[in-house]
């Protein structure tokens, strides 16, 4: 499992945390990054946390979770088997999967927005979800994303879903993960589904989405998406602003200039690589 990373976004949510953090060892998972909500910015739209873990991710293959989903136990087995090697030969550029709700109780209930058995397809087809007018989102959860492809989307996210229904509340951007599964319909031809459960959705009292169910506001959320999915579907990527740094080949002549010198490069390798 060493080519994928889990990015986790948390928000004080230690006992849930735990869960999470407890169902990816048992699916094998290698290389994880928590990000905290809180301290970056109260960001509890996903979109600078989420930013902040990629950067941070040394794999090119990316799954984003929130600190109350888990993973399933068989992951690991269904990712070796299939997703690598689908990713691998670039049948599929991105690969997802079906999910369930997982209440506190232990019971749970499917979760479904594809009818069908596992398959290789256009990833257009994913526009019948993510882009269908009047719905929710899809969680990232579900998916093994592209890094260069999600931190440049992120990114255009921040820059366009700026105001009116596109704020929640402050630090709560809606249609980030919209913007994420655009630009990757975009860039990879071909999608894999997978008809299997591999991803547990917590759902509970603190969950905004349970929240805005029992208070009846799911239409606002439904605008943020909407607009998002307007926005995403019209407008062409903008590739991210690159850093060209130039430098002579000056030879320091003492260890302590030497070790500034290299911090600095790994600084610039650092935020090339992160687009």
């Amino acid at each position: 499992m060493h080519d994928l990373t889990v990015c986790v976004t948390t928000y004080q949510r230690p006992e849930r945390l735990k869960k999470c953090i407890n169902s990816l060892k048992n699916a094998g998972i290698e290389n994880i990054v928590i990000c905290d909500g809180e301290e970056y910015g109260d960001d509890l739209g996903c979109n600078n946390t989420w930013l902040v873990a990629a950067y941070r991710a040394k794999t090119k293959r990316i799954i984003l979770m929130h600190d109350d989903d888990e993973l399933a136990p068989e992951f690991g087995s269904v990712y070796r088997n299939i997703i690598r090697p689908a990713l691998d030969k670039r049948e599929a550029g991105f690969v997802s999967w079906s999910a369930a709700h997982k209440y506190d109780d232990g019971k749970g209930a499917p979760c479904p927005y594809r009818d069908g058995p596992s398959a290789l397809m256009p990833s257009d087809y994913l526009l019948n979800v993510v882009g269908r007018p009047g719905g929710l989102s899809l969680s990232p959860t579900v998916s093994v994303l592209n890094r260069k492809v999600l931190i440049r989307a992120v990114k255009e996210a921040n820059a366009k879903l700026t105001g009116g229904v596109s704020i929640l509340r402050p630090g709560m951007t809606l249609g980030t993960e919209i913007i994420v599964y655009l630009r990757h319909i975009q860039n990879f031809k071909r999608w894999l589904y997978l008809n299997e459960v591999l991803t547990y959705y917590g759902h509970h009292k603190d969950s905004g989405t349970v929240q805005a169910q029992k208070q009846n506001k799911e239409q606002i959320l439904v605008d943020g998406y909407d607009t998002a999915k307007v926005y995403g579907s019209s407008a062409k990527p903008e590739l991210a602003p690159r850093l060209i740094l130039a430098y002579s080949r000056h030879k320091p002549k003492d260890e302590d200039t030497k070790k500034r010198n290299a911090a600095a490069r790994a600084s610039w390798d650092f935020h090339f690589n992160a687009g």
